[in-house]
């Protein structure tokens, strides 16, 4: 089993509120996302379990192929920052109301050709 974490110092799901373009940066990081310096290779060391840091694309895919080729547990840590998790994920949801838009038009135009 390899765990893919995810860290993004803590609190990145309140930057999808609307409270967070509401405030200054600072006081929006202090008050609601709360960041967490947790060292997570320390807790996996103290554990017995392999551990792995990746920040970019290509880290992370030789940080996958190294945990598998291990054949035990492992946890690959993706570090990512919150503004750029929020932006990929509004790109996503953009690119998900598209294709569905794309699919509904062509759907109700094969519908209307099956009653002609």
């Amino acid at each position: 089993l390899t765990v893919v974490l995810v860290n993004n110092g803590g609190g990145g799901i309140f930057s999808f509120l609307p409270i967070a373009n509401a405030m200054p940066e600072q006081q929006f990081t202090q008050l609601w996302a709360t960041p967490q310096n947790v060292d997570l290779e320390g807790m996996c060391r103290a554990h017995g379990i392999p551990h792995q840091r990746a920040s970019t694309p290509e880290e992370y895919q030789q940080a996958l192929n190294s945990a598998w080729g291990l054949n035990r547990h492992s946890v690959v840590e993706v570090v990512t920052g919150r503004s750029a998790n929020v932006d990929v994920h509004r790109m996503l949801q953009q690119r998900v109301r598209r294709a569905t838009h794309a699919y509904l038009a062509l759907r109700q135009l094969q519908q209307q050709q099956q009653q002609q």
